[in-house]
């Protein structure tokens, strides 16, 4: 294996780490917080108590991570161009980590508010619909390197798990337990992570050799030729 997909591999399983443990630990530190109700980034938000603390020091290296991973997996897989705008769109995953981390929600992170606000919201959007998006192509996908494959109805369902608990997230009635719906559909993201970082350590990147164009030699028309006869 490559020094850059053990980097990949390493930044894939330290970006689910920080991803699963943040909302953990900020979680057990903020009394009162519901993990059933509120959304992960209301423990960054204006005026959380440990809001600076889990913005640079867990959404920030979440999102910095996660590039890193689409990144090096995109640029060392040697396969098509279909792979490496599935990782395009599973970046924003990582894109939408950063911005938690620079443009903290309102308290309660509304649906609409100042303009700090609305850039969480767009961002969180492009997560889980790009994100989803990436899960399907690179997970169902027979162009796309074996490492990021497996069966297509476990890919069609991952895809699926994150739109509808995205949908779900939107709909006013289910606001009593939209946090559960977020940690589901965060969770589907970053386990195909860890599943496509475990692969890369264990079997390594199918690579595409470049195409060559050779002359054919005397032997081989010859031989065509005869055959021909």
């Amino acid at each position: 294996m490559e020094l850059p997909d053990k980097a990949a591999a390493a930044s894939g399983i330290s970006a689910a780490a920080f991803a699963f443990s943040t909302p953990l630990l900020a979680g057990l530190a903020q009394p009162g917080y519901q993990h059933c109700s509120q959304f992960i980034s209301e423990l960054g938000q204006a005026g959380a108590p440990h809001a600076m603390l889990v913005r640079f020091a867990g959404f920030l290296p979440t999102g910095l991570l996660t590039l890193a991973f689409t990144l090096l997996s995109a640029a060392h897989t040697g396969s098509t161009s279909q792979t490496r705008f599935g990782f395009v769109l599973f970046s924003a995953v990582g894109w939408a980590y950063l911005a938690a981390a620079f443009f903290p929600c309102d308290p309660g992170c509304p649906s609409s508010g100042s303009t700090t606000q609305q850039l969480h919201n767009a961002f969180g959007a492009l997560e889980y619909l790009a994100g989803g998006a990436g899960l399907a192509l690179l997970g169902g996908s027979p162009t796309t390197p074996s490492w990021t494959r497996g069966p297509k109805q476990l890919s069609v369902l991952g895809s699926a798990i994150v739109f509808t608990a995205f949908a779900a997230m939107l709909i006013p009635d289910f606001e009593p337990v939209r946090g559960l719906f977020q940690r589901g559909a965060d969770a589907t993201l970053f386990l195909a992570v860890v599943v496509w970082s475990v692969r890369l350590l264990a079997g390594g990147v199918d690579r595409v050799a470049p195409e060559t164009t050779r002359r054919p030699s005397a032997h081989s028309v010859r031989q065509r030729v005869e055959s021909a006869e």
